[in-house]
């Protein structure tokens, strides 16, 4: 057993790598269960959660290059009462995130001004709203998610 002082500062930032993740499953889990339900979803949904998947990618980045990294390892296995390697495991998060990230940018086609198209319909009367994926059309979106949900406990 390792001794240390242990630091309102280490255990906020693991308080912190862990909310996080809790936020990512549950976004995950909830899009996979309509999935698996038969049920597809909109365009404005995969894009609002694909453009978050930056601020993941570079919440992961700022904790791999934290001077305090080998503390919060310390503290993430006397909490969670094991021997995994956080460093290994937050690059395995960020691996399965850059794959979705980069399904969804290259499943929704751009234009030249690099903006996505075929996410909107418009109607007759000009109206317009968000395409709606179907279950199946969003089964690889699906499995990219499951991809993410294996990486996290």
């Amino acid at each position: 057993m390792t001794i240390r002082t242990q630091t309102n500062s280490i255990t906020s930032k693991l308080d912190n790598i862990e909310r996080r993740a809790t936020g990512l499953k549950n976004d995950c889990s909830n899009f996979v269960s309509i999935i698996n339900a038969g049920n597809g979803l909109d365009s404005s949904r995969i894009l609002s959660f694909g453009n978050g998947l930056s601020s993941y990618i570079a919440q992961i980045d700022s904790i791999l290059a934290d001077s305090d990294l080998s503390e919060i390892q310390l503290e993430a296995q006397d909490r969670y009462n094991n021997s995994d390697n956080l460093t290994t495991d937050l690059n395995a998060l960020k691996t399965a995130i850059v794959s979705t990230a980069s399904y969804i940018d290259s499943t929704l086609p751009k234009d030249g001004a690099n903006t996505y198209y075929l996410t909107t319909i418009v109607g007759s009367n000009g109206s317009s709203s968000n395409r709606q994926f179907t279950a199946a059309q969003l089964s690889g979106f699906a499995a990219e998610l499951n991809g993410i949900l294996a990486t996290i406990d």
